[in-house]
């Protein structure tokens, strides 16, 4: 069970109560493409922003006008996204494990703007998730096989050899070991855990466990024996096997109690139903429409950060962009090495007009509203937000990918019939 809270996870989208039709609505408010809709779909909306980015892009600052007109028919279109009543785009983010709609790059930035999307999409997952463990069991070949598989790289695979898929757990009881395996869910349900299955595997390799009777005052060790059996303090022997196993199976059941409470999976579309995988489908296509997007349009999507009147929003955001390329393009140049410019802090006002075309850029930045001085601390916000997102990996929450490990380490690829067995330093 990832650490994120159920509550936060069901705040908004609530998976576990939806009924097919609810689903189905979800489905539509993502990419449907239907004209007759009442209100437009995320890819629908995504689509016009394209049409209206380009033509945007293809304004030169010489035709003012017109880009000012351009530019605010975008900040509306995009307060249409952000304020979307179906939370569209709050889905789509979920859909990626951004339960709390942020992403950390190292810092918390906010995913219901839009425009913060487009700038970190290439730092989402590679694919949607849903709530809770997708179970896919394991491949099971003949010895022979089985031999080869064990070994790093890809394999070609034998129909002939293949025995079957052995499923042991469905997604709630998966949820359940998830959380035994955890230390951080309860330590001591961890340990139960550990021991029960240690005691199996020795079991399997003919292994007597070593028992040591401790002073549990100063645990100084009284007596070591190796034995399948434990004395109590009235020297009365007990199955050391069938204890542990009957405290698991105790352990299992309250956990079990803990999780079906909190009805982490869906309780009235099954679980395999392909309504699910379409859900996850069409996130991937909106993910593939704003990866295209923020390539196209990577350089003017400063443009359309909030804060400020819309055409005052606009200079003053070329203006930030057109000073940090300003100072990058000088601060190698030999004449102006003693300035020790650094692209995260902005020089003063003699320093920059000292350089080539710096005048210009200062009275433009100075009749801003607010001014220089406005600017000057604006800048360094910008600046530090800006090189998070260009350069930051998304902090993952490893728990998000528990779930995953006992089933994914090795890939089978359907269409070559080949498996491939990751060597322990990629895993």
């Amino acid at each position: 069970m990832s650490s994120t809270p159920v509550s936060s996870i069901k705040s908004n989208f609530d998976f576990t109560s939806f009924t097919e039709n609810d689903l189905q609505d979800k489905i539509n408010d993502l990419t449907s493409l239907d004209r007759d809709r009442e209100k437009d779909s995320l890819l629908k909306l995504l689509i016009k922003l394209d049409d209206k980015l380009a033509v945007y892009k293809a304004l030169s600052d010489k035709n003012a006008d017109a880009q000012q007109i351009q530019f605010s028919e975008i900040i509306d279109l995009l307060q249409e996204i952000n304020i979307d009543d179906n939370k569209s785009l709050m889905l789509f983010n979920y859909l990626f494990g951004y339960y709390e709609n942020n992403i950390y790059l190292p810092e918390a930035i906010a995913l219901d703007n839009l425009i913060n999307v487009l700038t970190v999409i290439d730092k989402f997952f590679a694919n949607p998730r849903l709530p809770w463990p997708k179970v896919n069991g394991f491949l099971l070949f003949n010895e022979q096989a089985e031999e080869e598989l064990i070994k790093p790289g890809t394999h070609d695979i034998n129909k002939d050899h293949f025995y079957g898929r052995v499923n042991i757990f469905n997604s709630e009881e998966d949820i359940i070991i998830s959380n035994l395996q955890t230390p951080a869910y309860n330590s001591r349900k961890n340990d139960i855990y550990k021991l029960f299955v240690n005691l199996k595997i020795a079991q399997c390799i003919n292994k007597t466990p070593n028992i040591e009777y401790l002073n549990l005052e100063n645990f100084e060790i009284r007596k070591k024996i190796e034995s399948w059996e434990l004395e109590d303090k009235n020297s009365k022997l007990i199955d050391l096997d069938k204890y542990v196993t009957e405290l698991f199976k105790k352990v299992y059941q309250h956990t079990e109690c803990e999780i079906k409470e909190q009805i982490l999976v869906p309780k009235n579309v099954d679980i395999d139903h392909i309504l699910w995988e379409s859900l996850l489908t069409q996130a991937n296509i909106i993910r593939k429409q704003l990866l295209k997007m923020q390539s196209k349009y990577k350089n003017i999507l400063d443009h359309f950060e909030a804060g400020g009147g819309r055409k005052e929003l606009l200079e003053r955001n070329k203006l930030l962009i057109e000073l940090r390329n300003f100072l990058n393009t000088n601060k190698t140049k030999k004449e102006y090495l003693s300035l020790k410019i650094n692209e995260r802090f902005m020089p003063d006002r003699n320093a920059i007009e000292a350089i080539t075309g710096g005048k210009g850029l200062m009275k433009r930045i100075s009749v801003l509203e607010g001014g220089v001085v406005k600017f000057k601390r604006i800048y360094p916000q910008w600046i530090a937000k800006k090189l998070d997102k260009e350069s930051a990996k998304a902090l993952v929450n490893k728990k998000l990918k528990k779930y995953e490990r006992r089933y994914t380490s090795a890939n089978y690829n359907k269409e070559n019939m080949t498996l491939e067995n990751k060597p322990v330093e990629e895993i």
